[in-house]
């Protein structure tokens, strides 16, 4: 994403709420190394330093933004000083700035209510006029307003086909803190979207395993697996660019000082957090909210949610779609050794996280085991050697056992689990 950040030149920030605005304006921003923005505001003075108290503990890196922007506040007078110089002097002023200001964003903060009352054609074709001069000196221009306004209607209808990338924020009105959730789309036909980066933080080679099945080799996704004493000594190990750091450790939470790191290394990523514990409680859930970390799941998590978690955050259903393939497949069947072992290999080629296990079955009543099982786990009775074979999708291998003991109703000693293909 920061690379379509740097070669966008106009942004569109749709949302109610002033302080998310600012606040992820202040994120792009630091996206562009060294970048000086102009920043140009409907608000009064006072909303806007309020606004910037708020966010400050949102952004580890506010004091050096805060030497590269420039404020401009709108003039009580505003509309009599556009009734009398009208547009033509608007935008000799905009277009001068453009060419000859040292900025290299301009940011206007709630754009809908510098010209709530005075949008007009001729407003409309300075517009269009301000953002051909961004593009041809090669600067950006942030456009934030509120859709649900009028005048925030036509700016969007104004920008649809006008802008690079947009932005939809929401503020969760369930939280106290308001925490700001964002919607990102990409308009721009030369834009390319950039491979996704994650990156795993743990020293369990169960966790690492799991993590390369899924993720290592696979198309438009770099992965990246580290030791937790790797990342306490040097965080600079997370690049800017990285979208998802996945942390596991014995400890409950991750230490708020290694959180800290993440978000000033990686301000965009999301934190996932793999806890150790059996159980989380709704304290566990609002402690992790609050740390930073945006998605919590506890030591026997659902890997199938856990993944599609994570697709919905890179944007790429890679694993989803594979999945649909073997969920054709017949359920229970009578199956040959041969025939086992080409729809294991499929799996493994497929990169399809599973466990493969079986169970003699005179230890089970096998009438009709599928309605014990997941819609996508798999049935195979082996009659040649008198068992049934299990492979079951997503799931750790070490977890296996465990629940298929617990569906069967048997003693884990039972059951057979296989570390290969080889199921002689």
């Amino acid at each position: 994403m920061k690379k379509n950040i740097e070669i966008s030149e106009v942004f569109t920030i749709d949302t109610d709420e002033n302080r998310c605005a600012l606040l992820f304006c202040l994120q792009l921003q630091h996206q562009l190394d060294n970048a000086k923005m102009l920043f140009l505001t409907a608000n009064n003075f006072d909303l806007v330093h309020d606004n910037l108290e708020r966010v400050k503990p949102y952004l580890p890196y506010f004091d050096v933004l805060k030497v590269r922007t420039k404020y401009l506040f709108m003039k009580d007078s505003w509309l009599d000083l556009h009734a009398q110089y009208g547009t033509r002097a608007l935008s000799n002023e905009l277009s001068s700035l453009v060419e000859h200001s040292q900025e290299d964003i301009f940011f206007f903060h709630r754009i809908d209510l510098f010209f709530d009352k005075v949008f007009t054609k001729e407003l409309e074709d300075l517009l269009i006029a301000f953002i051909k001069d961004i593009r041809y000196y090669h600067k950006k221009v942030i456009v934030s307003y509120n859709s649900k306004t009028v005048s925030g209607k036509a700016f969007e209808t104004l920008f649809v086909d006008r802008r690079d990338i947009s932005y939809h924020i929401q503020e969760d009105k369930s939280d106290v803190d308001g925490d700001c959730y964002t919607t990102i789309k990409t308009y721009n036909k030369f834009l390319t979207k950039q491979s996704s980066e994650i990156i795993l933080i743990t020293d369990k080679n169960e966790i690492i395993n799991m993590h390369k099945t899924i993720f290592e080799n696979q198309k438009d996704i770099n992965f990246k697996d580290l030791t937790l004493e790797a990342v306490k000594n040097d965080l600079n190990l997370i690049g800017k660019s990285t979208d998802i750091v996945i942390y596991n450790d014995a400890k409950s939470l991750i230490e708020p000082n290694i959180i800290e790191g993440i978000k000033k290394s990686a301000p965009f990523a999301k934190i996932f957090q793999l806890s150790d514990q059996k159980f989380l409680r709704k304290t566990d859930r609002t402690n992790a909210k609050e740390l930073g970390i945006d998605y919590l799941a506890t030591k026997n998590f659902d890997i199938e949610e856990y993944i599609v978690s994570i697709e919905s955050v890179i944007e790429n259903t890679f694993y989803t779609k594979k999945l649909k393939h073997f969920y054709t497949l017949e359920k229970q069947k009578e199956i040959d050794l041969e025939e086992l072992k080409h729809h294991v290999m499929a799996l493994k080629e497929n990169n399809i996280l599973f466990a493969l296990l079986s169970v003699k079955k005179e230890d089970i009543d096998a009438s009709d085991i599928t309605t014990l099982l997941r819609e996508h786990d798999y049935v195979f009775h082996d009659s040649s050697h008198n068992r049934v074979v299990f492979v079951l999708l997503n799931i750790l291998r070490d977890n296996a056992q465990n629940i298929l003991a617990k569906r069967l109703n048997i003693k884990k000693r039972f059951i057979t689990i296989y570390h290969d293909i080889t199921v002689d």
